[in-house]
């Protein structure tokens, strides 16, 4: 598999980075391994998408906001008054701080611009993503058990949850543990867009050898 002719004006280097417009092929290289398929490599389409900075940090609000309350230790349970702010029994502090969650989401995903590359992929790289996705999904579920068992108890009142440092403990465990879930995602092996303009996108995470496949972007080009 080669750069298509059609795809050379849309399929440029620029030092370690590779600028392309979505649909493009790739050289016949695993852009991750940097080595011709074998046997049991596969064709494969790469996807990458971009945001700008201020969705991240929106989306990063409401996990943000509960890090701090844990982290500042505020005295106990009675700490999260705002969000006991009922009016007519209806919890507006829980449901203000929801609805700014979700706002964000939209947020985040209404500006996203998708992308994507047609290419060849290593059969360990696609055994490496897999194993890395149930890592994270098994992660995700073990802290998200502790903290719904730790949400049962306090809601059905069960006495070992009356004591507010085995609360206390429920939660920074289960917490934590969410925290960590996502780091698996993060050393999956993939193609990351570093920058959007005008329908090119900037990619990073290409091996040396698939870049030497690539030509380099003129000298003064609008794509750099």
């Amino acid at each position: 598999m080669s750069i298509a002719p059609g795809d050379q004006e849309f399929l440029l280097r620029d030092g370690k980075a590779v600028i392309l417009k979505s649909g493009v092929t790739l050289p016949g290289l695993c852009p991750f391994t940097g080595r011709a398929p074998g046997p049991y490599d596969s064709e494969h389409t790469f996807h990458f998408g971009w945001n700008p900075p201020w969705t991240r940090v929106a989306l990063l609000f409401l996990p943000a906001y509960f890090a701090l309350l844990y982290f500042n230790r505020i005295e106990n349970w009675g700490m999260i008054k705002w969000l006991d702010l009922r009016v007519g029994g209806i919890p507006w502090g829980g449901l203000l701080l929801l609805m700014v969650f979700f706002l964000s989401i939209r947020l985040f995903f209404n500006n996203r611009k998708h992308g994507f590359a047609h290419g060849v992929i290593s059969r360990r790289v696609v055994q490496f993503n897999n194993s890395m996705a149930i890592l994270c999904g098994t992660i995700a579920i073990v802290g998200a058990g502790i903290l719904l068992i730790m949400g049962a108890g306090i809601i059905f009142r069960l006495p070992l949850f009356n004591n507010e440092r085995v609360a206390d403990h429920f939660f920074a465990l289960g917490f934590k543990i969410m925290l960590a879930s996502p780091i698996p995602l993060f050393l999956r092996k993939r193609l990351r867009a570093k920058r959007f303009d005008k329908g090119w996108f900037r990619i990073a995470g290409c091996h040396r050898r698939l870049l030497e496949q690539i030509p380099p972007a003129p000298s003064g080009s609008k794509v750099h």
